[in-house]
């Protein structure tokens, strides 16, 4: 499997699928100008005069986000428009929630760059009883789109990101791959799995059916990977009682998982701080990294699961925060002058560029 992060999920392979029949490519493989998603009632004319009230066709989203939104009403209903980085980028995403049915905002359209989604009314409802029960089956839902599995050379390529790009130091890199090496020695089971599974981005709709409004964080990944933001961040995005309860009815939907495996559960979280830490090497300048405070997470959470001695972990700490400090002074001129302009122009200020 070719994997990638970010906007590369176009080359996801499902397991079984015909490769051959991918929709929305011309002969020579490049994204159609138009699509329309099945069962979306617009017409081509429609999702045109969508994305061009949304004004976002051809326009690049900003650098630190993976795409541009807008909302616009058309015909007295409402709707979503994303504007992703490229044409084969949208198409990518359109292609991929077009395999997962009713589980998230229907996706109704491409033009371009940009998706036309449906905008769900509904409500969240985060005291709700039900809810970490529907999450779980919602994620559930998603364990049964199986994929083809990253192997040891996609791994290597990631090691390679966070080496160059500067993350972490030679030697961290040299005990990531040891850890990586070992871990694969079992099987590993991958499938969709959705990275943001936290309760704010689900609502209830229809006949009280939960469905998911943001798609962004829908990825290939290890089997139960899904959990590890939820996990990580008990009290802050939801209460144990709740991570447990999205827990419990994923592990009795899907059949022979390994969440009760320690060992594989800290893959998981190994997994979920390195796909960030390398989405956003690629994606973003050293200094923007280092200022990234949860990139600054990350990267503790991976130095404690693989093992580094002690030593290793202080020369990792210090150099970051020097780095981090060392930029922080560098504002300082700028911050300074920004400060006298304001005073000399009554308080009033200038735009931060």
């Amino acid at each position: 499997m070719t994997f990638s992060v970010r906007d590369e999920i176009g080359r996801i392979r499902f397991r079984g699928a015909d490769e051959t029949a991918e929709s929305g490519t011309s002969p020579a493989g490049a994204p159609v100008h138009c699509e329309l998603g099945p069962g979306s009632g617009l017409s081509h004319a429609d999702i045109e005069q969508i994305v061009a009230l949304a004004g976002l066709a051809g326009r690049l989203p900003d650098p630190a986000r993976q795409s541009a939104m807008a909302f616009v009403e058309h015909s007295g209903r409402k709707y979503k428009v994303l504007a992703y980085a490229s044409a084969a980028a949208a198409h990518q995403r359109f292609t991929l929630l077009g395999r997962t049915g009713d589980l998230f905002a229907a996706c109704l359209g491409r033009v371009e760059n940009c998706l036309v989604h449906e905008f769900v009314e509904g409500s969240g409802e985060v005291g709700n009883s039900r809810l970490g029960d529907d999450i779980g089956s919602f994620l559930a839902d998603l364990a049964g789109f199986a994929v083809e599995p990253m192997h040891e050379p996609d791994f290597e390529a990631w090691s390679r990101t966070l080496a160059e790009k500067g993350i972490f130091l030679r030697r961290t890199i040299g005990t990531l791959r040891r850890y990586i090496a070992a871990s694969l020695v079992k099987p590993v089971r991958w499938d969709l799995e959705y990275l943001d599974a936290v309760p704010k981005n689900f609502v209830y709709a229809g006949k009280r059916r939960l469905i998911c409004v943001d798609s962004k964080h829908l990825y290939p990944g290890p089997q139960g990977v899904s959990l590890a933001k939820l996990y990580s961040n008990i009290g802050e995005y939801c209460r144990r009682e709740d991570y447990m309860a999205i827990r419990n009815v994923y592990q009795n939907r899907v059949r022979d998982n390994r969440l009760d495996d320690p060992a594989y559960f800290e893959f998981l979280l190994l997994f979920y701080s390195l796909f960030f830490l390398v989405a956003n090497a690629g994606q973003f300048s050293w200094k923007m990294n280092v200022e990234n405070g949860m990139n600054r997470i990350r990267r503790r959470t991976v130095l404690g699961i693989i093992g580094t001695s002690r030593s290793i972990r202080l020369l990792e700490g210090l150099w970051w925060s020097a780095a981090f400090d060392w930029f922080w002074v560098s504002k300082l001129p700028r911050r300074a002058l920004r400060y006298a302009l304001r005073r000399a122009g009554g308080g009033k200020g200038i735009k931060k560029r």
